[in-house]
């Protein structure tokens, strides 16, 4: 017997939603947050899906369908190509392309039908609502059998469909149910019926996304209710999956929001403003004169709302250009004194705890990172980190694999003074905090490793030279930004401020051959859009965000 796992993709932009809100009935925090604004972003995304698949145990053998809604993206559907057949815990991917109709419903529409006589059971997900849970299949096929006459279990949460769409979808209010993003697992007999019923899994068949929602999100669950079957929850205490982007940013998930949640975010924020805004609108609506100024004082509100908004919310990730870090320190324009005092109580706080693998989320530079670690074979792996905070490599390297590890990390002294004394005890053995590189000896070490570090290394060229006489055999470099100009230059990041940082922008073409110099050759290299990173002057299309494996030749 055998699962497939369907996650629908599509490498178009998606509309940024920092926080996960509340929606649906009864209430939860279903509306998910998500930011994919390229196809870099996309792919990061399915990248986290697949490194969750070869971390962790189903409780059931099962394969990933990763089924792609053409948008005419090259990059995209060159990946899709691929990753398809690549191996997991328990399974392989199989990944395809098509046409772009019909939403997500549609990809699961075409995943079913064409890999109907394979599996016993189907799991439908999106690529933005991460399904993570330990045997999360095998929990839900157990409930699935269990209660009598389910035909869906959903893995985010069952809702009440709103009135306005049971004129369409034939509803009252004995059978207006369904699941949000109609993700949840069902069995191929059950699936089979609705497709009998329909001639497909319902799914609009066209590229409107109303239309997309209306009969694929809410008609393919609710044609479950239809055959009457059941689309029950999982128990209250199990959470399966959670918004991918959360996830990605170690923002703890809960389904259910409390009473004061409940009356400040949804009744307040959204139900009374929405009252208040009809009592209004009834009332200057009576005449033409009265419409017309209200709708110019309500468009006039909203520029300067718009305004004030962007500005307080926009901030330049880097400003100034300089041609040294001392010059770049000297125009920090800190007071020394409260700057000192600041640091002192930045790093007491970045160190309150060390975070070790139960801690942690393995995605972007950690997944890339640990990814290729993995396929070391060694039982044993020594690594030189630099900077590596108070959640270093080695917590994500325990949380997805046996082997055993050593690690000094590099970090300033102030830094290291607070970390020392919160390791925990499993790790005091294999994890050493140090400011001085100069007294040890990594002559026998694997791996040096910059996490988003190295553009911030005062004596940058001391340190690449230690590294380089050492013979290590890999040096894996992550988040570093290089440039398209001929010379190396600093600049003064400002996304922490007031943690004015200066950080080398290297051109890439130096920064390579500094490597082939050294005798390191590349063998994985990702190039990645800094559009998030914007400079006051220098335009953000003249550098990126790479991350690198050398090995020594």
């Amino acid at each position: 017997m055998k699962a497939a796992k369907v996650i629908a993709t599509c490498f178009k932009p998606k509309e940024v939603i920092e926080k996960t809100r509340l929606t649906g009935n009864p209430l939860g925090y279903f509306y998910h947050s998500q930011n994919c604004t390229s196809v870099s972003d996309i792919i990061q995304l399915l990248e986290l899906n697949i490194a969750t698949e070869k971390n962790l145990n189903a409780g059931f053998a099962r394969d990933l369908i990763i089924v792609n809604a053409d948008v005419n993206s090259e990059e995209g559907n060159k990946y899709i190509e691929k990753i398809s057949g690549t191996k997991i815990n328990g399974g392989k991917i199989i990944a395809f392309t098509r046409k772009n109709i019909g939403l997500s419903f549609g990809s699961y529409n075409d995943a079913f039908m064409k890999f109907k006589n394979n599996y016993e059971y189907f799991l439908f997900t999106e690529d933005d609502w991460l399904i993570f849970g330990e045997n999360y299949l095998k929990i839900g096929i157990d409930l699935l059998n269990k209660v009598e006459r389910c035909g869906m279990v959903s893995y985010v949460g069952v809702t009440k469909i709103h009135k306005k769409h049971w004129k369409s979808l034939n509803l009252n209010k004995n059978n207006a149910y369904g699941c949000h993003g109609s993700i949840g697992l069902s069995s191929t007999k059950i699936l089979n019926e609705i497709v009998k019923e329909n001639n497909c899994l319902p799914h609009y068949n066209g590229d409107d996304y109303a239309m997309g929602v209306r009969y694929g999100e809410l008609g393919f669950a609710n044609s479950f209710i239809k055959l009457n079957y059941k689309i029950i929850d999982l128990p209250k205490d199990k959470i399966l999956g959670m918004p991918a982007y959360d996830f990605m940013r170690g923002i703890k998930y809960k389904k259910y929001p409390n009473l004061l949640e409940t009356i400040y975010l949804y009744y307040f924020k959204i139900i009374f403003k929405k009252i208040i805004t009809n009592c209004i609108w009834r009332v200057v609506s009576k005449t033409n004169l009265t419409k017309e100024l209200y709708l110019k004082f309500i468009l006039k509100l909203k520029k300067i709302f718009y305004f004030s908004k962007s500005k307080i919310k926009f901030r330049y990730a880097f400003k100034g250009k300089f041609n040294s870090y001392e010059e770049a320190i000297q125009n920090q324009r800190l007071n020394e004194l409260n700057y000192s005092k600041f640091l002192d109580e930045y790093y007491a706080k970045r160190t309150k705890k060390f975070r070790d693998h139960n801690e942690v989320n393995n995605y972007g530079r950690f997944l890339f990172t640990t990814d290729f670690i993995k396929t070391i074979k060694k039982d044993k792996i020594k690594i030189f980190e630099i900077g590596g905070g108070n959640n270093p490599i080695i917590s994500y390297l325990k949380l997805v694999c046996q082997k055993k590890f050593f690690s000094y990390i590099l970090e300033i002294e102030r830094f290291v003074k607070y970390i020392q004394n919160k390791i925990p005890n499993s790790y005091i053995e294999d994890t050493k905090y140090i400011f001085n590189y100069k007294n040890i000896n990594i002559n026998n070490f694997d791996i040096a490793y910059f996490g988003s570090s190295l553009q911030y290394v005062c004596k940058l060229e001391e340190l690449l030279k230690f590294i380089f006489t050492s013979n290590i055999r890999y040096i894996i470099v992550t988040d570093i930004f290089l440039t398209l100009e001929e010379k190396n230059f600093f600049v003064l990041g400002y996304a922490d401020e007031p943690l004015v940082m200066p950080n080398q922008f290297i051109p890439y073409k130096i920064f390579i051959e500094k490597f082939r110099k050294n005798k390191y050759s590349v063998i994985k290299e990702i190039k990645k859009s800094a559009k998030e990173y914007t400079h006051l002057s220098i335009n953000n299309k003249t550098y990126h965000l790479y991350d690198f494996i050398f090995i020594k030749r």
